[in-house]
């Protein structure tokens, strides 16, 4: 076992239970999560007698938020703490970009029609509320990319594609750098929820054209339940305006003869989204798993879990299992599914009663962390052998 893989186990108490392979789910609790929390509840009482003085008060939390800022430029090797805001949720981000965009009439959006409800949602809601126009690419569809078949819809009027980078139900990972290259030849804004990849693969937003990325920490990220961010950048940026208004330092309301004028200190910062009170909890959390990441590199984990799910699709595959995820690299993610044709539930009920686990949605779902090792894929191996659920 991989030094680094070793000691980030022993960080997250479910391995000692079972094999855990619900990485698709969550990770689970770790004790740097602890940790980071009563870093948290330390430092406010030390604010909070700083305050009595005339000292700081919160302000080493704000200072913590930016490093974390950074941490996550450094992540996607793009962009500055103007690119980066904080969210509580991927939701929150794709909400923010799709129903604050400049539309104008005619004015189309493009999405995949079985992607996941918070890429679906804003955009039917968009449409609702907004007026735009949503079209949707079918996938799976035979002879044809799931890339193609996005592009196709294209013409003149469309200005934002909204996609998951990978497929909740499958696991299938759409190419971000070929699809953003395209996106970038037509003129048209790639938005992406990238909650299921980020963290345990590479991704490059300015290399590869992706304008707006939202990512939630509780997953590939290593991070806590309530925090997420969103990445934009500064051209999508100057064609948001904030659908919902708190007081931040990127927004201004002044005097305006009788009235009122809110202005915007700049427009291509996307910080200007923030609400008031960002949650420097979670953020203190999800500063703790992106470092872990970033000390380890996430090529290495992206060559750690490739090796594991070869190791469990090869297994699966001469069980019998119809497997549902590619075996291509170019289109596989950390998340294996499986097509069960039995009483899925029983079946679930089994890997869990002996100690795997994983996630039960359209199809069974393994979901393989940074922290899995083969002893774990072997022991779901061992788990799927068994004749009474085959």
């Amino acid at each position: 076992m991989k030094a680094w893989v070793e000691a980030l186990r022993k960080e997250f108490p479910a391995t000692a239970g079972c094999a855990y392979l619900d990485g698709a789910y969550d990770m689970g609790g770790a004790d740097y999560m602890k940790a980071a929390a009563n870093w948290f509840f330390d430092a406010w009482g030390q604010a909070a007698l700083a305050l009595e003085r005339g000292g700081p008060g919160r302000a080493r939390f704000f200072a913590m938020a930016d490093e974390t800022r950074k941490s996550i430029c450094t992540l996607l090797d793009s962009g500055d703490l103007s690119n980066i805001c904080f969210t509580h949720n991927t939701n929150e981000g794709i909400n923010m970009a799709v129903m604050g965009f400049a539309y104008a009439p005619g004015d189309n959006i493009i999405t995949f029609q079985d992607d996941f409800p918070s890429v679906v949602g804003p955009c039917l809601n968009a449409a609702r509320l907004r007026g735009v126009e949503v079209r949707c690419a079918k996938t799976e569809v035979p002879g044809v990319d799931d890339i193609d078949a996005l592009m196709a819809l294209t013409d003149a009027n469309t200005r934002l594609i909204v996609i998951s980078h990978v497929r909740s139900a499958t696991g299938y990972m759409v190419d971000l750098e070929r699809l953003g290259s395209l996106c970038r030849e037509r003129g048209i804004f790639l938005i992406v929820d990238a909650t299921q990849s980020l963290g345990s693969t590479p991704i490059y937003p300015e290399a590869w054209g992706v304008d707006g990325l939202s990512a939630a920490g509780y997953k590939c990220l290593l991070g806590g339940i309530s925090s997420a961010f969103f990445y934009c950048s500064k051209a999508l940026a100057e064609k948001i305006t904030p659908v919902f208004v708190s007081y931040n330092d990127y927004t201004a309301i002044r005097p305006e003869g009788e009235g009122c004028s809110l202005t915007l200190k700049d427009g291509g910062d996307i910080r200007k989204l923030e609400s008031g009170t960002i949650d420097v909890l979670g953020i203190a959390i999800l500063q703790q798993g992106i470092n872990r990441i970033l000390n380890i590199g996430v090529k290495e984990i992206r060559t750690h879990i490739s090796g594991l799910y070869e190791r469990l699709y090869r297994g699966l595959e001469a069980l019998g299992y119809e497997i549902v995820t590619p075996f291509d690299p170019r289109n596989r993610s950390a998340v294996l599914a499986v097509r069960i044709h039995q009483d899925q539930s029983a079946i679930y009920d089994h890997f869990k009663n002996n100690g795997v686990a994983l996630s039960s949605s359209r199809h069974l779902r393994f979901g393989i962390p940074a922290f899995a090792t083969e002893q774990d894929i072997d022991r779901a191996l061992a788990v799927a052998a068994a004749p009474e659920i085959r």
